[in-house]
């Protein structure tokens, strides 16, 4: 399948998924509504969510974060299908940055679904 597909279409149901959430401060209502979207979006699809992640007061162009380490460390664990994102913009706002998480993601046997899919959503694939 082409890497530009959404990684979504390669879901079956029953997958154990995680989410994962990058805010810009500690904004508990905000972070309280993306983790409800989070997993609405799991529910609607048949998804197992077990834990949704989250890091928050991140330079978008830091990698090195703990709630993405821990995450990453559960996806070692090779239990998990994919991690559910709203959107791209909770991984970074930076190509760099994306491209290196999406890899490290992908490395773990994982892939990245994104609740909000738009064309520009790909474009750290190539990165």
């Amino acid at each position: 399948m082409p890497e530009t597909e959404p990684d979504r279409l390669l879901m079956p149901q029953e997958s154990t998924v995680y989410g994962y959430l990058l805010a810009e401060d500690s904004d508990e209502i905000q972070i309280g509504l993306w983790r409800k979207e989070v997993a609405a979006f799991c529910e609607a699809r048949g998804y197992r969510l077990v834990l949704i992640f989250a890091d928050w007061g991140i330079p978008h162009g830091q990698v090195a974060r703990i709630g993405f380490t821990a995450l990453l460390d559960v996806l070692e664990l090779r239990t998990a299908h994919a991690v559910v994102l709203p959107s791209i913009d909770h991984l970074s706002g930076e190509n760099h940055a994306i491209a290196v998480l999406r890899r490290l993601v992908r490395r773990t046997g994982s892939q990245l679904v994104l609740i909000d899919e738009k064309p520009d959503d790909m474009r750290a694939d190539d990165a």
